[in-house]
């Protein structure tokens, strides 16, 4: 009868005597009503009202509360009355513990999150806040794998032998996407489907796989400049798909670069960085002002057909139809580029011409050789008999090269010689030709591998080939032209070149 009488008082009289009545706890008036489920609705409306409330376990000024202290930004209360939720009846408890988990993905607290569902078996939200924090996924159910993957609409794998290019043909150049935490893992799912849409990559040979997620403690990577990480794990690993040629691995942070094959992306990038760099795995070179280190580096005299840059003597005639750009300022070579206008090589925003997408597909129709897979940076790392098979067996040079110096350093110099014959038109492999001929004093065989390696660019080979000119050896001696070549490979910054001139110049 009370709360009748109460409640017909409140819809008559002011709401700030009802309040009061309520908040002083007068004859019980409060818990009475609470038990009763009839509070007026205008009371949850006043703060101090859902504090008095809120103490008495009424449910509803809990989440009120809650609610409030979450929409004024003061989320450390927020969290206190979600958590209170926790302490009500138990039918409401898994209704409570999703209300607290919802708390902590609107407003990434990834750690609470992790935190609070293994606490309490939440097991999805425990695998979402792995991801966002880039954790590793431990003991994950298939079923509970599928429901993450499905629920972002990701096609992601954990292991390696589970990579997948299903369902795509022309895989003449096979990818795989790696990504450090969800944020790379959405971006990554981006890139490939801008990939196969764009107007000057989606006809190439290249195929994707279902991106492998890997956490930041395996790969650790550092973004001090450019992106680096540590790939001893992804060595260590023996049972990759046949035929991959390269890796995209996307962090959190970091310079987007090209090395050894794998591609390093930042979850900042987007896909005009993707592009630029995918075209250095081809060959290409960046047309803006290189810092010294890689000037020394890549600023030199070659006449290799992977790169869309011409390079010269600052001092050489310039044909009409090249056009200079500053990469290689502090270097006597001067660097030259086929088209006039801007392009993606030095400005992001700038298009691909046509004529770099000859030289893009002409690299991987003729060239692919040539070009570094991340089977390479796995041997660097773990010398094992399986990457060098995985390198040869994918046509790779730089493996057969590493084959070949085995045979040679075993003196089976048949099996090397034979090897490095069939690297074609590359001056790595007529440098190592020339040097075996050397060894077994067939210095007219030496000279002329030499020669091929000086006239491709190679600062060692015209380094030798100037020796053997200036002393005769294969052939007649030619002072002229072994000072030219010996000042091409101090051009080069060849240190044996540099210290012949200044000690000892002929």
């Amino acid at each position: 009868m009370f709360s009748l009488n109460f409640l017909s008082f409140s819809s008559n009289h002011s709401i700030a005597l009802s309040q009061h009545h309520l908040l002083a706890g007068k004859m019980g008036v409060a818990a009475h009503l609470i038990s009763h489920n009839a509070i007026p609705i205008e009371i949850y409306q006043n703060v101090d009202a859902l504090k008095h409330l809120a103490g008495l376990k009424d449910k509803k000024a809990v989440i009120f509360l809650a609610e409030h202290y979450e929409r004024t930004n003061q989320l450390d209360l927020a969290e206190f009355y979600f958590i209170q939720l926790q302490h009500q009846e138990s039918t409401a408890s898994e209704q409570a513990k999703l209300t607290l988990s919802q708390f902590y993905q609107r407003h990434q607290m990834w750690q609470k999150l992790a935190e609070f569902s293994q606490l309490n078996g939440l097991t999805l939200d425990f695998y979402l806040s792995q991801l966002y924090l880039g954790s590793s996924l431990p003991q994950v159910q298939p079923d509970v794998f599928t429901d993450l993957k499905r629920k972002f609409k990701l096609d992601f794998t954990l292991q390696i032998d589970e990579l997948s290019f299903s369902q795509q043909t022309h895989c003449g150049i096979k990818v795989v996407p790696i990504a450090t935490d969800f944020k790379s893992l959405k971006q990554l799912k981006q890139h490939v489907s801008t990939f196969k849409s764009d107007e000057d990559l989606h006809e190439l040979p290249v195929c994707f796989s279902n991106i492998l997620y890997l956490s930041k403690q395996v790969l650790s990577c550092t973004a001090n400049e450019a992106i680096k990480c540590d790939l001893s794990y992804l060595a260590q690993q023996q049972n990759w798909p046949e035929g991959i040629r390269h890796l995209v691995i996307m962090t959190s942070d970091g310079s987007a670069n090209v090395n050894q094959g794998i591609m390093y992306l930042s979850a900042k990038h987007d896909f005009n960085v993707f592009k630029h760099e995918w075209l250095h795995l081809f060959g290409f070179e960046d047309e803006y002002p290189l810092p010294i280190k890689k000037q020394q580096q890549r600023c030199r005299l070659s006449t290799s057909t992977l790169s869309q840059l011409v390079m010269q003597e600052r001092t050489a005639s310039v044909a009409k139809n090249l056009f200079p750009i500053p990469t290689c300022n502090a270097q006597t070579v001067q660097a030259y580029k086929l088209v006039e206008r801007p392009t993606l090589m030095q400005y992001l925003d700038s298009p691909m011409p046509k004529r770099y997408k000859t030289i893009l597909n002409a690299n991987i129709a003729h060239h692919l050789g040539e070009l570094k897979t991340f089977s390479n940076a796995m041997y660097n790392l773990d010398e094992a008999s399986y990457w060098l098979a995985y390198g040869v067996k994918l046509g790779d040079y730089h493996s057969k090269l590493f084959q070949a110096l085995k045979f040679e350093t075993q003196r089976d110099f048949a099996r090397a010689l034979n090897e490095l014959s069939a690297l074609v038109n590359w001056s790595m492999a007529y440098s190592s030709l020339a040097r075996i001929y050397y060894q077994l004093e067939d210095f007219e065989q030496a000279r002329h591998f030499y020669g091929l390696a000086a006239e491709q660019g190679d600062s060692y080979g015209q380094y030798f080939y100037a020796k053997m000119l200036a002393n005769g050896e294969g052939g007649p001696k030619d002072q002229k032209s072994a000072i030219r070549y010996l000042n091409h490979a101090a051009a080069q910054a060849n240190p044996l070149a540099i210290q012949l001139i200044n000690l000892a110049p002929f």
